[in-house]
């Protein structure tokens, strides 16, 4: 069924002390919600009795809202089947919806004040009623103005910013489970200062709350950098000792612009987003960060658990993210890192080689950096992700481990080394105790690349159906302190080309210059070298390619995402691989150029 969609001339007038939100669709196709077969949902449009404004941003499900304002939500929504169509214009969407809704509550209700809207200064009345009338930023910052009264912000309020707004914002209370906090970028909406040195927006200490950049919303400095105004650690989110907080839909640009190789700056804390202690349920979600140090940090506390950072794009900065440990006993469970296009780090690049530059950094220490078994990172997933661009001379890695890792799953990831440059620690050093490694792709500079382009160490390895080319050095299979003896890998099926030099491989050790004494070595089975995979430069396989059908068919594995090809940092959509049959080595399988497509736009319906 396809669902066609419409655009309004203008809005139809809605109930006024209308609130309802949440779960009216689903598109995970759990069973759950009225449509659990409809996915790939488009947050198209929201209506207001007086504005249209285009949303176009994906969301997991859609949100159908009618709130105090007389404000809806409308959804554009693509099932997966498509067997006939049916066209939902908004007239006959919103009367539905009005319709379910009110079946499902027993009519409309009343409520207190459940969208709050803040500007830098009290505009019209200053009743916070709308951008027209917002309230000023000393309310929002007010504790008495947070709590369960009618005129006041708490569980389930939606606190819309208006205009550009420069004094930092500190949220007072937490939302609850179910009831969230919502923060809502208006169209035009920023956080900006010249150089914030404590935060833009703080949670910290707070629970149940969603920032929500909406079309357009933005944080930023505006001087600070290199021979600017200020050279400040500055915060976009704090959110130390925060937990079940969700970032989603916001450009965080420019805290800190580093030009000059000359520059050195001591910086830190400092980021997008900074977590000195959080107990977990950590979104971070289609984002734009850029010019910054390091954009995400997050270090967790015993226990802590459901960390999840995707639809991200990160460039010019130093670390994309870093979860970071080093404390005696700490056991962080379910970290996931995928569908992210990292690239272009080189600005970074300093004289004192100031910044290490990692895509992914995760280090779980003892004190002292020293590996333990009492701290660790288990079930870390890290997928469909994009590493390319320049990254510079001061890098590490595009994925960086440090410490205790268990139970490691990376694979559908693709990283390009930029012509000229040798990732210093490769591109992949991501080992972990009960690691899988599985249809990567990476690739390197030629003979720049003289680090071994793939660092494995652990217990428990599995590396199928990579691809690893166009590398001095292709891979190294090693053991790491307290991660176990690696030489019980299992390696099958991976695919080697376009190797220079005789230190292409490394195996507990010992180098070998071919693929023949490694396989001896290393009991690889079904693997090969030769002279090109035959790949284009963004790694798909060409026709004729090596690597069509060179991999082991792991649809036995049952790994959802993984029976799909990459989608390269959300930058396509993925295609299905063969549920029999040999598979393509790498993350791409053969044919797979499909582009995704955005949501409709020009359309036009009049509702009479």
């Amino acid at each position: 069924m396809m669902i066609r969609h419409c655009e309004l001339d203008e809005s139809p007038e809605l109930p006024a002390n209308l609130h309802i939100i949440n779960n009216l669709f689903k598109s995970s196709g759990t069973g759950q919600g009225l449509y659990p077969d409809w996915t790939n949902v488009q947050l198209l449009q929201r209506l207001a009795p007086d504005t249209l404004r285009s949303r176009g941003k994906s969301v997991d499900g859609a949100n159908l809202k009618v709130s105090g304002s007389g404000q809806i939500i409308v959804a554009v929504i693509q099932p997966i089947e498509t067997k006939n169509s049916l066209s939902i214009c908004p007239k006959m969407f919103i009367f539905f919806a009005l319709i379910v809704l009110l079946a499902m509550l027993g009519g409309p209700t009343s409520a207190r004040a459940n969208d709050v809207y803040i500007a830098q200064s009290s505009a019209g009345a200053g009743n916070g009623s709308s951008c027209a009338s917002a309230a000023p930023v000393s309310f929002f910052n007010n504790s008495s103005n947070w709590g369960s009264g009618s005129n006041q912000i708490g569980p389930g309020t939606t606190v819309h910013l208006c205009g550009v707004i420069t004094t930092g914002l500190a949220v007072q209370a937490s939302g609850t489970s179910g009831n969230q906090i919502t923060i809502f970028f208006e169209p035009g909406a920023k956080l900006s200062q010249p150089a914030s040195t404590s935060y833009l927006l703080s949670v910290a200490n707070k629970s149940f709350i969603t920032i929500n950049g909406g079309i357009n919303g933005v944080m930023e400095n505006t001087a600070n950098g290199t021979g600017l105004a200020n050279q400040a650690s500055t915060i976009a989110v704090q959110a130390s000792g925060a937990h079940d907080i969700s970032v989603e839909n916001v450009t965080c640009q420019n805290l800190y612009v580093h030009t000059l190789a000359s520059d050195n700056t001591s910086l830190g804390p400092d980021g997008c987003y900074y977590a000195n202690g959080t107990s977990g349920n950590v979104i971070i979600h289609d984002m734009v960060m850029h010019d910054v140090r390091w954009a995400v940090t997050i270090t967790a506390s015993n226990g802590a658990s459901n960390f999840q950072f995707f639809n991200n794009e990160e460039y010019n900065m130093d670390h994309g993210l870093a979860m970071a440990e080093e404390a005696n006993g700490v056991a962080i469970s379910n970290f996931s890192f995928h569908d992210n296009h990292i690239h272009d780090f080189a600005n970074w690049d300093s004289t004192g080689n100031s910044y290490h530059h990692d895509g992914l950094h995760i280090y779980m220490y003892c004190p002292g950096d020293t590996r333990c078994s009492s701290t660790s990172l288990t079930g870390i997933s890290i997928y469909n992700n994009l590493f390319d661009g320049d990254f510079g001379v001061n890098n590490t890695a595009f994925i960086y481990f440090e410490g205790n890792e268990q139970n490691v799953a990376v694979y559908n990831n693709v990283g390009i080394v930029a012509s000229g440059r040798n990732m210093n620690n490769g591109s992949c050093a991501c080992g972990g105790t009960n690691a899988s490694h599985f249809n990567n792709t990476w690739i390197g500079s030629g003979a720049s690349q003289t680090a071994d382009l793939v660092g494995l160490s652990g217990s428990g390895l599995s590396i199928k159906n990579n691809v690893i080319t166009n590398a001095a050095g292709l891979i190294y299979v090693d053991a790491t302190g307290n991660l176990g003896d690696p030489t019980t890998a299992m390696l099958d099926s991976n695919v080697y080309c376009s190797a220079t030099g005789s230190n292409l491989y490394r195996w507990f050790g010992t180098i070998y210059a071919s693929h023949a004494s490694w396989a001896a070595a290393s009991g690889e089975t079904n693997s090969f070298q030769q002279s090109t995979c035959n790949l284009s430069s963004t790694g798909l396989p060409n026709s004729g390619s090596a690597v069509i059908g060179a991999g082991a068919n792991l649809a036995s594995l049952g790994i959802a995402p993984l029976d799909r090809d990459t989608s390269a940092g959300n930058s396509r959509t993925p295609v299905a691989r063969p549920s029999s049959g040999a598979w393509d080595a790498g993350a791409y399988s053969t044919g797979a150029t499909a582009v995704r497509v955005g949501p409709p736009s020009g359309l036009k319906a009049t509702v009479n």
